[in-house]
């Protein structure tokens, strides 16, 4: 089966100390170059024999992706339809709405570690995403966002009552 993977299960598998499992599973997996540098900013990754990092050719596509999709889900997506891949493994939310909308067939972590305990390859599907759940996890979460339209609005709140004040006061009108 030809398989293109996005970041996420990678990272979710090597997390757990079993990246074997996807080889066990599908005895190759192409991640496209975006894929490859997003794994490679979390630590210098090495990919294994069994993982092949494809460029892709089809820009306006990607280009199209972009604006909801990170640069691997869309290169992911891209290289799906240009290899002629048989399954996409992401995890967003989004790029499964996207993937789905195009008729992809997929299957995130968890599809992933029910089909290795199909297959014998983990005793516990729930011991798992136990360990997966405690696992470190980078980047950011969330965004933050500090609302600071109070400032020039209390600026232009005092200017106001500063000129009601001077209009009762001897400063009524200027010479």
């Amino acid at each position: 089966m030809k398989v293109v993977s996005d970041t996420s299960p990678i990272i979710a598998f090597s997390n757990l100390g079993k990246l074997y499992i996807l080889k066990a599973l599908f005895k190759r997996i192409t991640i496209p170059r975006a894929v490859y540098d997003e794994l490679c900013e979390r630590e210098p990754f090495q990919p294994e024999e069994w993982i092949d990092v494809e460029e892709i050719n089809d820009r306006s596509r990607y280009n199209m992706l972009r604006p909801d999709l990170d640069h691997g889900e869309s290169e992911a997506i891209v290289l799906y339809f240009e290899k002629g891949m048989e399954l996409f493994l992401v995890d967003d939310g989004e790029a499964r709405k996207a993937a789905e909308s195009f008729g992809m067939k997929i299957t995130g972590t968890g599809g992933l570690l029910l089909l290795a305990k199909q297959q014998g390859l983990v005793s516990s599907v729930r011991s798992e995403i136990d360990k997966l759940e405690k696992s470190r996890t980078e980047g950011k979460l969330y965004t933050e966002y500090r609302e600071l339209y109070q400032y020039p609005e209390f600026a232009g709140l005092g200017l106001i009552l500063l000129g009601i004040v001077l209009v009762s006061t001897r400063f009524r009108s200027l010479p």
